[in-house]
């Protein structure tokens, strides 16, 4: 971003406090609100498995843990 807009170094610098500012925004903001997201995600794991086969409950389940994992390492590579 600083490159393509040109920031100057306190353009830089402001723009820095601010993404500070709302990055520590959205992580309270998240903390907040994940139990509410995680009934919902429950509630929908559980009728979708719930119109699911076995084998097919399987499946779900490890698709989820792949998914699972590729957040995980997104997440530690923005860390």
């Amino acid at each position: 971003m600083k490159t393509r807009l040109k920031l100057s170094d306190q353009q830089t610098h402001q723009l820095e406090g601010i993404l500070d500012e709302t990055r520590n925004q959205f992580r309270e903001l998240r903390e907040k609100h994940r139990p509410e997201f995680r009934a919902l995600q429950d509630a929908q794991t559980e009728k979708i498995n719930s119109m699911l086969n076995s084998e097919q409950q399987a499946e779900y389940t490890r698709m989820r843990a792949e998914r699972d994992a590729r957040r995980k390492a997104e997440e530690s590579k923005r860390k």
